[in-house]
């Protein structure tokens, strides 16, 4: 785990407010454009927040459109800041199963890279800009 593939926050919540504007400022490609974002407390104290991106993602010309989920898990450290292991981010493809969204694949990035490179890419863009923004 290098310090590159580490993300430290220390606030949460104006975390969100900077990973939605930057969601929202950039533009998808061709197979690959990007949703929103939400953070939720895993538990009472508030050591652990689970930050969650949405992609839409179409593999191929005829192909369905599939909802990507990637989770990251951050965790409260002795010095008050929340950290995050990039590269073990959760990647789960979501399709549409008669009107309700069922999980199909799940993940971590090293088996997204391979199925899936272009959202992989992305995620990688949009979390490596916020890590800039965060640490300023």
């Amino acid at each position: 785990m290098s310090a590159d593939d580490v993300i430290r926050i220390s606030d949460p919540d104006e975390m969100i407010k900077v990973y939605n504007r930057i969601l929202a400022s950039r533009q998808g490609g061709r197979k690959v454009r990007r949703g929103g974002c939400s953070i939720r407390m895993l538990d009472r104290e508030g050591t652990s927040y689970e930050l969650t991106t949405v992609y839409t993602y179409k593999p191929g010309r005829f192909s369905k459109e599939q909802s990507i989920v990637v989770t990251l898990t951050l965790e409260r450290e002795s010095d008050g800041l929340y950290s995050g292991t990039i590269s073990s981010s959760t990647f789960r493809i979501l399709a549409d199963k008669r009107g309700s969204l069922e999980e199909v694949w799940s993940g971590e990035m090293a088996e997204a890279r391979k199925k899936m490179p272009e959202v992989v890419k992305a995620y990688i863009e949009d979390i490596g800009e916020l890590k800039n923004e965060v640490s300023r």
